[in-house]
């Protein structure tokens, strides 16, 4: 059986067994409309941005709760690769952006179990994990010190790769990875400073903490082999699913006509595929690699502000302490703005391949998403297109 085989019969298994179904809990995507003003100006200023300056890019904009457009620009695939058009439903590693789904999903198991976002993240760890100082007890690591990256772990890495090389080959964002990592310690309430392991350490707990809820499917025994079959389990069914978004793995399910990411100035190089290989799901979700569209990320931000993803006192928490946001959102110059972007970059000899990705938030109930498989050769940081798209429609 091959490994993409194996990873859709465990996928199946897993949903199998889940006591809420997809087809209960789906919601009837977002439509076309013909759209605000502001929207199709948008619309236009992307489109400004981007055409010519990447290989492909696909781009969502939503108000009010419904799609007013949303489109793809550019090549999938393209070259010796094959011809392939970017769509507005084209999948593609969607890097960091893959944190703001985590944070949704982890702010719903905490008040499912009535928890807050102060309670620490000791009980959740893996039990036979070692924890340095800083991972336990009274004065230990919050969740909101994963969500907000201030636990320390970025100073911690930096200190180690300086002071010892050597160990700090040992840090990842796998299972071994973070078990090194909070072997390490850290120090809770550390200056702000990212690090992709607060949210991978989440990933970690994920599991756990849906099997302390009383409607969990079965986990048992939750380890590197399960742990992101389950991760990916919670949030296609409670995170995705009730925004109309369907089949969301680490990735692609026929690599003949994947979106492969490229250098815009040398597409001749060829792309590059990028997943987590099934059947070894460990890194898959929690602080990225989740596999997603700007027509899903466009779901998944209607639902978020209009649906039932939280309730409006989650939501309003999510927001005021930027939880799975960047932490500039909602301050001088951007209020009522909240985002969070992707980056993921490839260096081949004299070959650069990139991936970028971003979702953002803007007053007057308007959502925009946007996914580019190359550099923007401008050099403009994707969140920031939106931003100024947003900013040039309502001057």
């Amino acid at each position: 059986m091959s490994g993409k085989h194996f990873l859709t019969a465990l996928l199946t298994t897993a949903v199998a067994v889940l006591s809420l179904a997809a087809t209960a809990v789906s919601a009837p995507p977002p439509t076309f409309g013909t759209g605000p003003s502001t929207a199709m100006e948008m619309r236009q200023h992307i489109l400004d941005a981007l055409t010519g300056k990447a290989t492909g890019f696909a781009y969502a904009i939503v108000k009010d709760g419904r799609l007013v457009v949303g489109e793809g620009v550019g090549k999938a695939r393209i070259g010796r690769d094959g011809d392939l058009n970017m769509t507005r439903s084209s999948r593609l590693n969607v890097m960091s952006v893959t944190k703001t789904t985590t944070a949704v999903a982890i702010l719903q198991l905490l008040d499912q179990l009535n928890l807050s976002v102060d309670s620490k993240i000791d009980p959740w760890l893996p039990t036979e994990w070692v924890k340095g100082l800083g991972m336990w007890g009274s004065n230990g690591l919050s969740f909101r010190h994963l969500l907000t990256h201030t636990s320390g772990l970025g100073q911690a890495y930096d200190t180690l790769k300086a002071m010892n090389p050597e160990s700090a080959e040992s840090w990842g964002n796998d299972w071994d990875g973070l078990e090194f990592v909070v072997s390490n310690g850290a120090t809770p309430n550390s200056a702000y400073s990212y690090k992709n392991a607060n949210y991978a350490l989440l990933r970690i707990m994920l599991p756990k903490l849906w099997k302390a809820t009383p409607n969990h499917p079965g986990i048992n025994v939750i380890n590197e082999v399960n742990v992101g079959i389950w991760y990916l389990a919670y949030v296609q069914q409670r995170v995705f699913a009730p925004a109309g978004v369907s089949g969301v793995t680490c990735s692609e399910p026929n690599d003949a006509t994947a979106v492969l990411v490229y250098q815009a100035q040398n597409t001749r190089a060829g792309g590059k595929l990028l997943e987590v290989n099934p059947p070894d799901l460990d890194g898959c979700g929690g602080h990225a690699n989740l596999h997603l569209s700007a027509l899903d990320l466009a779901k998944f931000m209607a639902h978020l502000t209009h649906g039932s993803l939280l309730d409006a006192g989650q939501r309003s928490l999510m927001d005021s302490a930027r939880l799975g946001w960047n932490k500039d959102s909602n301050k001088t110059g951007s209020t009522g703005i909240y985002w969070h972007g992707g980056d993921g970059f490839w260096t081949n000899g004299s070959v650069k391949r990139e991936v970028h990705a971003c979702v953002m938030k803007f007053p007057g109930n308007i959502q925009a998403t946007l996914v580019v498989n190359s550099n923007i050769t401008s050099g403009t940081y994707q969140c920031t297109i939106l931003r100024n798209a947003y900013d040039q429609a309502i001057a």
